[in-house]
């Protein structure tokens, strides 16, 4: 199995702005999500789990590209890694459930709080997971950027409070149409 490792950070934010950190962050989660698929399948195709240390989130995508299709492989499983420790959401493709790509997709990082909102109400789980016939129809997302590149610890961020702004979006789920 190839594994592609990003070794360092410093070049995953290079010096963007919040706003372009937003518009990077919209482009890759959002056309994700976008792309889940509604099958009455009954497997799982999205899963999201959080703490104080950090938040995950799991898809289950239709495989794209030309080699994935010659490969056989009908699915792809990307998750995203948002890591406070670090202010830094990675983005890392899986293959048999161990990381074979991965990449820094931002950082300056500060804050991330998502809330999944469906037509019914949420269970309470440790780990919400949904299959492709009930999942939600939006991502309500509240993200803490700087407007610098920053490598250090989101701790040495927040005490400048003038370089870090707060956003919220809402991101399309599977096209937005809502839970069964």
């Amino acid at each position: 199995m190839s594994t592609s490792m990003l070794t360092s950070v410093s070049t995953a934010s290079g010096r963007m702005t919040s706003t372009q950190k937003l518009d990077r962050i919209r482009h890759l989660l959002g056309d994700d999500l976008a792309r889940l698929p509604r099958l009455d399948d009954g497997e799982k195709r999205l899963l999201a789990a959080g703490d104080e240390e950090g938040w995950r989130v799991t898809l289950h995508l239709p495989a794209r590209g030309d080699a994935l299709r010659r490969e056989g492989r009908a699915w792809q499983v990307c998750r995203y890694h948002w890591i406070k420790s670090k202010a830094l959401l990675m983005r890392e493709w899986l293959e048999d459930g161990e990381v074979s790509q991965s990449e820094a997709v931002l950082t300056g990082v500060i804050a991330l709080h998502p809330e999944w909102l469906t037509q019914g109400p949420l269970q309470e789980q440790a780990e919400p997971a949904w299959d492709s016939t009930a999942l939600p129809g939006l991502l309500r997302l509240r993200v803490t950027l700087t407007d610098v590149w920053e490598e250090g610890r989101a701790e040495d961020q927040t005490a400048q409070p003038h370089r870090a702004r707060e956003f919220r979006m809402i991101l399309p789920v599977a096209g937005g149409g809502g839970g069964a």
